[in-house]
């Protein structure tokens, strides 16, 4: 049977000495939620493996536009600008810089960050590229991959600032050589932009293999995702938590060594077998370390040994 919120609360209050009541039950969903976290966060396991897709589209240049000097409305002339616009970027007049779409307005205007140039536009050039996407949903950090599951193995990692430097000193399109990532903020889980350098001319597709952060769990019959074997380190997260709630001051050596018996007891706690295979790059979750090693591969969603 899978373990779920409502067992996490009877545990927690079995372990505070609790009756069931609506002040200690949002307690505990906030200490069930933090020790979720802090579990998956601990290592990087097998039961945490993803694969998912990223589309980066091409760039579009039809037409012309114009924008007043310290503008954001952009108008085009024989432009069909459609919402997928919004959150890319374009570039105006030829220049380097490039300038966040922020909003759609119609088949000929667009908002934009502010126009830092000194002019007005009228009725020039420009271009409207994809140097980023959005990572899957819940993307922690990339894993392991095998070649034979990148339409480009080879990517090299910078960090987001770097690639963002390179579209600004160089205009250049094509094939993307290097990729990093850009942490946005959100109100639950972490999220991540995946950047790429060059922007690609064309639509580009992208098989991520990646760790997961767990989704926050809100109701009764929400699962813990986690196998059966990380269900006793979890209680040591939980226990963590709850001492930090009961405003004992041994609560972080507590959660230290819940880290280290995660990091000791579920390293070797995998999803299906899946044949050996190289890896072609890699970004880890905590360092920008190019390696090569070889690795196992859990594509898609994990099936528990």
């Amino acid at each position: 049977m899978s373990l779920t919120l409502a067992n996490v609360k009877q545990f927690l209050r079995d372990r505070n000495g609790e009756d069931a009541s609506t002040r200690f039950d949002r307690i505990a969903e906030d200490i069930a939620n933090d020790a979720h976290k802090a579990l998956h966060g601990a290592g990087k396991f097998e039961f945490d493996k993803r694969f998912g897709k990223v589309v980066l589209t091409g760039n579009y240049n039809t037409g012309t536009v114009s924008i007043a000097a310290g503008g954001t409305a952009l108008t085009g002339s024989g432009t069909t600008f459609t919402s997928a616009f919004a959150n890319r970027y374009i570039r105006l007049n030829g220049e380097n810089e490039l300038y966040l779409i922020s909003a759609y307005v119609s088949p000929t205007a667009l908002t934009l960050e502010t126009y830092q140039g000194d002019t007005a536009l009228s009725g020039v050039s420009y271009e409207i590229i994809m140097p980023r996407v959005a990572a899957p949903s819940r993307f922690r950090c990339m894993q392991e991959p095998g070649s034979d599951n990148l339409t480009y193995p080879n990517l090299k990692y910078k960090s987001a600032h770097e690639i963002k430097q390179l579209h600004r000193l160089q205009h250049t399109l094509g094939q993307p050589e290097y990729f990093g990532f850009e942490n946005v903020e959100s109100s639950s889980v972490p999220a991540k932009w995946m950047w790429v350098w060059p922007a690609p001319d064309d639509e580009e597709v992208f098989e991520l293999p990646y760790y997961v952060w767990p989704d926050d769990m809100t109701t009764s019959n929400d699962v813990v995702e986690i196998p059966f074997e990380a269900e006793d380190t979890y209680k040591l997260f939980l226990e963590a938590y709850l001492a930090r709630y009961q405003k004992d001051p041994n609560w972080v050596n507590h959660l230290a060594y819940a880290k280290e018996q995660a990091a000791e007891t579920l390293g070797n706690t995998r999803s299906a077998s899946r044949p050996r295979q190289t890896e072609a790059w890699y970004y880890g979750c905590d360092d920008d370390r190019m390696i090569q090693r070889d690795v196992v591969l859990a594509p898609g969603e994990p099936a528990y040994e």
